[in-house]
């Protein structure tokens, strides 16, 4: 800075140390000071360390409102904590955590429990999306249908998308054989038109439900061994890139859901990655090829190539209670700012409501009126 004014030097600069992350991608913090100042000594003297930390704070909040950076700025401006409490205890107790599907889910209820979420486990061992079964269902989702706070996390395909081929070329679902499923066949994942019929009909159970809606992709199954020692069942299990096919298969199931449920079952929904859940990537992290990803599950799968060890459940249970939190912040934002609950982008830790641009160039005309034009050719 130059001079003061009036030509009288600075008194000083006043400084102020504050504790911020690293970087974007991890949770270490480091203290940077902070040096300001002003060409009027009188401000220089009533401007306090006080103020800007509350300028730094005003600062964290912004970018936590608008790109949900995982920062707190209670936390990081070391204030008294006891005025801060615990983040599972910040969340609204009137929001419900609503969790339907089968075994594998019903393992991650206790773990959501725990992280202070109400949870209602709706979840069945077994469970099939049978009419009898979507009939029951919708009676039990019926006293929370209309209630907009509410999140519901569905897992609707993971027992029925991983098939065995028969001989004539139809693919059937696990028959159990006394306590326990088989695959008396090679080992497939559903074709798009059958999933494409289970999907419509779940969609008329769900679909008036009123709140936001989390969809789990199918859960990977029988990767790495078969359903037993029999020669006759998961005849394809040691073929080359065999587990690889599997993921490239159930990828090809979530970006079906992705296509198909657009539209369908209101604004307000996400899919979820699941594969990039139990392998233990965090929320937002950029994803791994399913390459990469194999190794990785190998350690959340149980013995019986189904369920999820601890590990695997508590990295699930992690990833859904992230995303249950940032959901929320979101939504509280966007009523604080009277916008409505929009579809967000992860990069790098960050959400955004601006996702990828397009190849097309916009031109705004008058105060109200877009006109688009397209990308300009290249000269040769």
């Amino acid at each position: 800075m130059g001079p003061a004014r009036g030509g009288t030097p600075l008194a000083g600069l006043d400084t102020v140390k504050i504790a911020l992350p690293e970087d974007l991608t991890s949770h270490k913090t480091k203290t940077y000071t902070f040096k300001y100042n002003c060409s009027d000594p009188a401000l220089v003297s009533s401007w306090d360390c006080k103020i800007a930390e509350e300028l730094v704070c005003a600062l964290t909040l912004v970018l936590e409102k608008n790109f949900s950076i995982k920062i707190s700025p209670e936390v990081i401006l070391g204030k008294d904590s006891s005025q801060h409490p615990d983040t599972k205890h910040n969340i609204d107790p009137t929001l419900k955590v609503i969790v339907v599907g089968a075994s594998i889910v019903g393992q991650l209820t206790p773990l959501l429990k725990s992280s202070g979420l109400h949870v209602i486990d709706l979840t069945v061992p077994g469970w099939l999306p049978t009419p009898p079964n979507l009939t029951a269902l919708r009676d039990k989702l019926m006293p929370f249908i209309s209630e907009k706070n509410n999140i519901l996390i569905l897992d609707l395909l993971s027992n029925c998308t991983v098939r065995f081929e028969q001989f004539d070329g139809t693919l059937c679902m696990a028959q159990k054989m006394g306590n326990h499923f088989h695959l008396p066949g090679s080992v497939k994942v559903a074709d798009d038109v059958t999933v494409e019929r289970v999907l419509a009909s779940i969609l008329p159970v769900i679909q008036d439900f009123k709140g936001h809606k989390v969809f789990l992709p199918p859960l990977p199954r029988y990767l790495f061994s078969g359903c037993c020692q029999n020669p006759s069942h998961c005849t394809n299990r040691s073929e080359p890139n065999y587990g690889l096919g599997m993921l490239d298969g159930l990828t090809r199931i979530r970006n079906l859901l992705k296509s198909k449920l657009q539209g369908k079952v209101g604004p307000s929904f996400r899919i979820l990655d699941t594969l990039a859940a139990i392998s233990g990537h965090r929320l937002g992290d950029d994803r791994p090829g399913n390459r990469e990803l194999l190794p990785l599950l190998a350690g959340a799968s149980s013995s019986d190539q189904v369920h999820l060890k601890d590990s695997g459940s508590r990295y699930f249970a992690k990833y859904l209670f992230d995303y249950v939190q940032s959901y929320v912040r979101s939504a509280a934002a966007d009523s604080v700012s009277g916008q409505p609950n929009k579809r967000s982008y992860y990069w790098r830790g960050f959400t955004s409501p601006c996702g990828s641009c397009n190849r097309t160039r916009t031109m705004a005309v008058g105060p109200r009126r877009m006109t688009t034009f397209p990308p300009a050719k290249k000269r040769r």
